[in-house]
């Protein structure tokens, strides 16, 4: 990948507003190496045939993100197909008015290949699959219509994967940009909303409905491994929009569909998928996330709670382990070299600024927040905005005053990157 100052610029963006980097997230991650053991573990059980749920819990800002970026791009470098979306009022698990539609094409559109790159690579993955098709069908003497259709033969016991079979089928061997292989793409993510239309143009019986998202995804997992993949990993974010549902309806139904996910994996019921739900505390603890279900707290009450972590842990929930200092170090020189790569003329802090720094917010934020990763980077992008605005200023008197608290951060860091950016 070619490293643009763009990117550069994006990255400092992304940080600054409390978010995680959607590009150089590899230049930016520190630490985790437990974590990274665990998820390892994980993808050796799905190349072997098994499945896996993982729900990573932890504070805004502690990371997730940027650990479900990582794990994503070591799977892709395993050759595993990942996709990833963000949960929202409009795409949910389960939905009436199209949000498990939605949330499917998402998914969909988000799946990535490391030669796709940041492109989808839903065309990619048919393709080479019909490609593959063709040569062993004329090496057979078959017809590649009939070789695909004994291949993707055991889809047909799964819910819809006799329509999803046939779907796959005119997707792998339509030209990318035809008639075919759009209305297959629109099948795929969802897109139709009525049978007849579907009938007309591509001859199944069945449309994607709201309740399909996991039967659909089951499906992908076993296609992908059919086209020559270990298997297929799924990123889920903000899972704790699922408990701030404001219809109890709405949140039952989810969570009914996460045990549903839940029960599947843990009973060999799936094979070759991976899922990291992301959420904060209160998605698991809270009386209207997992804790008040029945089904998910017998499963689960046991770990709500239980904070270590350890590379062989067989539990569903994996809470976010905090950075060590020296992780913390690390973590903002590297924020240091992205900053000056922006903006070259900036004054450089030295590595005992970097030191005080953190021994000013430990004294200053308080042990429940100082470790948290967002609010160290925004509050240290804001000590080198303010040192870009006064190039002759002194770091130590800038840390004297972020730890007098004479300056709200806050507001002095609102619309930086309108300003510098």
């Amino acid at each position: 990948m070619n490293v643009t100052n763009l990117d550069h610029r994006l990255a400092l963006r992304a940080l600054a507003n409390g978010k995680a980097a959607a590009v150089l997230h590899d230049e930016l991650f520190v630490g985790r190496t437990t974590e990274l053991a665990l998820f390892d573990s994980d993808l050796d059980l799905i190349e072997a045939g098994g499945s896996s749920l993982r729900i990573l819990v932890g504070e805004r800002g502690s990371g997730k993100t940027m650990l479900m970026q990582a794990i994503a791009e070591r799977a892709r470098g395993r050759r595993f197909v990942t996709a990833s979306a963000d949960l929202g009022p409009d795409c949910l698990l389960h939905g009436r008015g199209g949000e498990g539609r939605a949330l499917l094409a998402k998914t969909i559109l988000g799946m990535r290949t490391a030669l796709a790159g940041d492109q989808p690579a839903i065309d990619s993955i048919a393709g080479r699959f019909g490609n593959e098709c063709r040569s062993d069908a004329e090496s057979s003497g078959q017809l590649p219509r009939d070789f695909m259709r004994a291949k993707l033969g055991d889809l047909h016991s799964l819910p819809k994967g006799a329509e999803f079979a046939k779907v796959i089928q005119a997707f792998a061997l339509a030209s990318e940009n035809s008639v075919v292989a759009t209305n297959a793409r629109r099948w795929l993510c969802g897109s139709y909303s009525t049978l007849g239309d579907a009938r007309d143009e591509l001859g199944v019986g069945s449309i994607i409905e709201d309740q399909d998202f996991w039967p659909i995804q089951k499906l992908w997992s076993s296609f992908i491994r059919h086209a020559g993949r270990p298997g297929f990993l799924l990123f889920l974010d903000e899972a704790r929009i699922l408990c701030e549902l404001h219809n109890s309806n709405a949140r039952t139904l989810n969570l009914e569909q996460l045990l549903t996910i839940l029960n599947d994996i843990l009973q060999g019921h799936v094979h070759g998928i991976g899922i990291v739900i992301a959420a904060t505390p209160s998605f698991v603890t809270q009386w209207n996330g997992m804790a008040k279900h029945e089904g998910l707290s017998s499963c689960l009450s046991h770990q709500m709670r239980q904070t270590d972590l350890h590379p062989e842990n067989d539990g569903i929930i994996v809470h976010l382990q905090d950075l060590g200092e020296g992780e913390l170090v690390d973590l903002l020189q590297r924020c240091r070299r992205l900053y000056a790569t922006c903006h070259p003329a900036a004054p450089v802090l030295p590595d005992e600024a970097l030191e005080l720094f953190l021994e000013t917010c430990r004294n200053q934020i308080g042990a429940a927040r100082w470790r948290v990763p967002r609010v160290i980077l925004q509050r240290f992008i804001t000590i080198q905005q303010r040192l870009l605005a006064n190039p002759k200023s002194d770091w130590r008197d800038l840390l004297s005053r972020e730890e007098s608290g004479a300056d709200d951060p806050e507001k002095e860091f609102e619309g930086y990157a309108q300003r510098y950016m």
